[in-house]
């Protein structure tokens, strides 16, 4: 990121010569943007490793027996820490599915950091995601509001 010196910035040149200013928003934007497109690829990146490893490694009966879906995961700008968000088919299972993989969360994180090749490996912390559930609901009344009429 590009520091402009309070006398430049508070200075009317700057604000009279939009292209010096324009120049200086465009390389942070820049900057800015790659950013966040290297944190999008590494969050779809851990999303791919921990719904692999839900579905073939992890041998918890209270996993197993449930259809688990990784639906999204938000990594810090630092890569200190994830949250990765579950859903579950069976929703009176959630709460079980949840608790098993934060137990299992040291071995899934010990995982990822073999397959991925980060700096740092995020510690995982594993939400609740209802949205597929709640879609599911919405559809049901969508179509029962359509098919009334």
């Amino acid at each position: 990121m590009i520091c402009i010196p309070y006398a430049l910035y508070g200075n009317n040149y700057l604000m009279q010569d939009k292209r010096i200013f324009g120049a200086l928003i465009d390389i942070d934007k820049g900057v800015h943007n790659m950013a966040n497109q290297r944190i999008m690829r590494v969050n779809e990146e851990i999303k791919r490793e921990i719904a692999e490893l839900v579905r073939e490694e992890i041998k918890d009966p209270r996993v197993n027996g449930t259809m688990v879906s990784v639906t999204a995961v938000e990594t810090t700008s630092d890569l200190k820490s994830a949250k990765i968000f579950i859903s579950v088919l069976q929703e009176d299972k959630q709460s079980e599915v949840i608790e098993a993989l934060q137990a299992a969360s040291k071995f899934i994180r010990k995982e990822v950091a073999k397959r991925l090749n980060l700096r740092n490996t995020p510690e995982l912390t594993f939400k609740a995601d209802d949205s597929i559930a709640y879609g599911m609901k919405m559809s049901q009344v969508i179509h029962e509001v359509m098919s009334g009429n």
